[in-house]
């Protein structure tokens, strides 16, 4: 078809159109969601900051109601390579049938250098701090859960890319992080996921106005376990 406008109104369409794609690249944010089969109204869940004047921050996540942190390691049992935790904190969660003991700290990725972890936790740097969670059952005394988390950049949150797993045994599920309810290249709304075979199962996203999601499809023990894992990412600030 020939072109009935002249060269220069041509022209001047072109870089109009090259304008608004250069401005609406500049401005999208990512999409909304990971995975919109998690991140329904039905599947999020109630969470509630309590954190009064005279009581010490708290949290409820759906029918799960976190003790207060408090400071330190609460008894041995952490791996015997951690001999210098930094900022421990231990707490308790409770739901309608079970309750969970939680101790968390920070670490360095040398402490795990013996362990077999992904590539993504194995290849960083020695010094890399570490946030670790041990969560325990008392009714399960031989079940230790392990949490192992690295932060995050702004290009691996663009990407929902792993940062860390939990795991027990053989068992393990990654935990992914991303941005994608706020902008692009930015650390604002950091949600973590957990992920088993790269299917979303729970999220969290900690701050001010925290925001909780657990799939339908999750088994009473994983409900309790993630709820956990949230409790533990909320509490740490």
């Amino acid at each position: 078809m020939l072109d009935i406008f002249p060269p220069e109104i041509a022209i001047m369409k072109t870089i109009c159109l090259l304008l608004f794609c250069c401005l609406v690249g500049c401005t999208t944010t990512k999409p909304s969601f990971t995975d919109a089969g998690l991140y329904t109204v039905p599947q999020e869940w109630t969470a509630t900051l309590h954190d009064g004047w005279f009581s010490a921050k708290t949290y409820s996540i759906g029918n799960y109601t976190t003790s207060s942190r408090q400071n330190g390691v609460a008894k041995p049992g952490l791996p015997v390579t951690i001999q210098h935790p930094k900022d421990a904190f231990y707490y308790t969660i409770s739901g309608p049938t079970t309750r969970l003991a939680v101790q968390t700290l920070y670490t360095v990725q040398v402490v795990f250098a013996g362990r077999d972890l992904p590539s993504f936790l194995q290849n960083a740097p020695g010094d890399t701090p570490f946030f670790y969670a041990l969560f325990n059952d008392p009714a399960q005394p031989a079940a230790r859960w392990e949490l192992v988390l690295r932060s995050a950049n702004y290009l691996e949150l663009n990407k929902d890319s792993p940062i860390g797993i939990l795991m027990l045994d053989k068992t393990i599920y990654r935990i992914t992080a991303h941005n994608h309810f706020g902008t692009v290249n930015a650390y604002e709304k950091i949600t973590y996921e957990i992920q088993d075979r790269g299917k979303p199962l729970a999220a969290v996203m900690p701050g001010a106005q925290p925001r909780v999601w657990m799939s339908k499809m999750v088994t009473p023990p994983q409900e309790v376990l993630f709820a956990g894992v949230i409790s533990a990412l909320l509490l740490r600030g």
